[in-house]
């Protein structure tokens, strides 16, 4: 790797180069001197409640953020990724570790390392030149994890405070970046009409800017989780609907993520529909992907009246977490013809319309009926049209929950009618 000195020379020097990247990057977090005394001579109002900031962490908070972090992200120096913590036994022991940092104010010396990773600027001129590097620093997940916790406390605490001025709008919920950014530009425009001075400072050392404009108004990105007990063919009817195909025999599916993509009245839909696992030994999953969705499929089997149950249970657990969310009931299996199915279909469908306001579709993976009704539904009850239109795109991709990297391994074997 080369540099360019302050002579204008290229340098190769590998211990000139490291000192250039050291001097370079240390310059971008040079402390503000004197900050501490202007933090010790402000005004502030002591009589504010602070309990709620020093009270112990909560095993509940631990969990929740364990849940929150992302899944085959990169990790730190101690190579601990976010899924091995989510589990019972993990998030118990990290619970202990974050009790002990937050009771004596000290943290593990793993977590005040990271590992800066620089990536080139696009549009920058010079690949040569340090500062035109970002420097993404990888530090402990268990870290980030325990710096969720207090962050997620002050946010509230502010909020609910009403600390902030209504002039603050980075990293608060609910404050559009565009909204804020068009107010600003209005306020400039109408400012330079006049007599008034106005100065301008280089971001260029920020964060680099999107390659497009902004979304455009008719492009939608929308995510969908299918549900249901083991074995009742969540995995064909995705198969059926993204490439029209069944396979009689699989492997159970712990999490994987299909995207297609959709002409749907007017609006370009990106679809992301995540196949679950069809037992519960993944509740921080499960409860992740509820969290994380904008409509949900849940799947029985007319041959299988137990699975129902299985149906019953998902959604009351995604009705606890998100009161009103599109949900259409779907009886696979259709293609079967038993007295247990015709008996309980039409008891079945009035619950779901009825008691539940969702949706409700029978259909054949095997035979691949109804199958695009499924999701019509869905997109209907999201106020989306409910007619795909001619130019439907068929490039469809098949991807793990993660977009680079392999998809779960599958274990186990079950045939699907």
């Amino acid at each position: 790797m080369a540099i360019v000195d302050e002579n204008g020379s290229v340098n190769t020097n590998r211990s000139d180069v490291m000192n250039k990247w050291k001097t370079d990057f240390h310059s971008l977090f040079k402390r503000k001197t004197g900050a501490e005394t202007e933090l010790d001579s402000g005004d502030f109002n002591t009589e504010i409640d602070v309990s709620t900031l020093n009270a112990s962490i909560s095993r509940a908070e631990d969990l929740d953020a364990v849940i929150r972090a992302k899944s085959r992200k990169a990790t730190g120096i101690d190579d601990i990724p976010a899924e091995v913590l989510k589990n019972d036994t993990a998030i118990d022991l990290l619970h202990q570790i974050i009790m002990g940092c937050f009771n004596l104010g000290k943290v593990p010396i793993q977590w005040k390392s990271g590992i800066i990773n620089p990536i080139f600027k696009h549009g920058s001129d010079d690949n040569r030149n340090p500062i035109n590097y970002r420097g993404i620093t990888l530090i402990s997940v268990p870290c980030k994890i325990y710096c969720n916790i207090l962050n997620y406390r002050l946010s509230k605490w502010l909020e609910d405070n009403k600390i902030l001025c209504d002039e603050q709008n980075g990293f608060r919920r609910g404050r559009s970046c565009e909204e804020h950014i068009h107010s600003l530009y209005s306020i400039i425009n109408d400012q330079s009409r006049g007599a008034k001075l106005i100065s301008s400072r280089d971001m260029a050392s920020t964060r680099q800017r999107s390659g497009s404009q902004g979304a455009a108004s008719n492009e939608v990105h929308y995510r969908i989780v299918v549900l249901g007990a083991a074995g009742v063919g969540k995995s064909s009817i995705i198969s059926q609907f993204l490439y029209e195909r069944f396979n009689s025999e699989y492997k159970e599916t712990v999490e994987e993520l299909h995207r297609g993509q959709y002409n749907i009245g007017g609006i370009k839909l990106t679809l992301d529909i995540l196949d679950t696992a069809g037992h519960r030994e993944f509740p921080a999953m499960r409860k992740l992907a509820i969290t994380t969705s904008d409509a949900f499929v849940l799947v029985y089997s007319v041959t299988d009246m137990t699975s129902f149950d299985e149906v019953q249970k998902l959604r009351e657990e995604i009705i606890s977490q998100r009161s009103k969310v599109p949900i259409v009931i779907v009886g696979n299996k259709a293609d079967i013809n038993t007295d247990e199915s015709t008996m309980d279909t039409e008891t079945i469908e009035s619950i779901a319309c009825v008691d539940w306001e969702s949706g409700f579709v029978q259909a054949s993976a095997k035979e691949n009926t109804n199958i695009v009704g499924i999701f019509q539904e869905l997109l209907r009850l999201s106020k989306f049209s409910n007619s795909f239109s001619p130019d439907l795109l068929r490039r469809r991709m098949s991807m793990p929950a993660s977009l680079s990297s392999q998809s779960l391994v599958k274990r186990q074997s079950c045939v699907i009618s």
